[in-house]
């Protein structure tokens, strides 16, 4: 995630050198589509995660326009955040997987267009409730944990996932989500609890 980050900002530094909108926009896409296919022929290996870079350009676009047109969307968020949690829970309902971008990249070309606008609505979600929260100690404890959380959270979330999965074995869609919610409950406290020990009992430094 971080080498990807990395290589995004300093691609959206020349991005945003482009002074006409639809410039930015048109570039942001091809990089998106570029970055898919590069990853799914596997004709290049994908060093740093350069792929994932060039797909995920463009959601520092948006979050560049989220910061223009803040007041604007803080009226429309609330029917926006409902529309996100229907349509994951209608896909969920009808088994059809939901693109992601993470180590595996799920979207193709073709559910590119589903990817970018799950992944905006749930961004815009996230933002809403954040602007919400006035202070909430465990956030900013995890928002220092932050590190500890993007180095271990694939392996957390994994044996968890596969954990609950063994113990549940969930079927059908209400015991499925519930499988979800715990394990995305579980792996948090599990991380915060491993960076307690770090930060408190061996490495006071981090």
């Amino acid at each position: 995630f971080l080498s990807a980050l990395f290589i995004s900002k300093l691609i959206f530094w020349f991005v945003a050198k482009i002074k006409t909108d639809i410039y930015k926009v048109a570039c942001c896409l091809i990089m998106l589509f570029a970055g898919l296919y590069l990853y799914h022929a596997a004709t290049i290996p994908n060093i740093f995660f350069f792929q994932h870079a060039l797909i995920l350009t463009i959601f520092l676009y948006g979050g560049q326009l989220l910061k223009k047109n803040e007041k604007q969307l803080m009226s429309h968020i609330v029917p926006v955040a409902a529309l996100f949690f229907f349509i994951v829970l209608l896909m969920s309902y009808f088994g059809i997987t939901v693109p992601t971008v993470t180590r595996e990249i799920t979207t193709t070309l073709l559910t590119a267009g589903i990817f970018v606008l799950l992944s905006t609505i749930g961004s815009l979600t996230l933002w809403f409730i954040s602007r919400r929260i006035a202070s909430n100690r465990l956030l900013e404890y995890m928002g220092k944990a932050s590190l500890v959380m993007y180095a271990f959270n694939y392996v957390t979330l994994t044996i968890t996932a596969n954990s609950l999965v063994y113990i549940m074995s969930p079927e059908g869609p209400f015991v499925s989500i519930l499988c979800f919610v715990l394990t995305i409950i579980l792996t948090l406290l599990i991380l915060i609890l491993f960076y307690w020990l770090i930060d408190k009992k061996w490495l006071r430094f981090i």
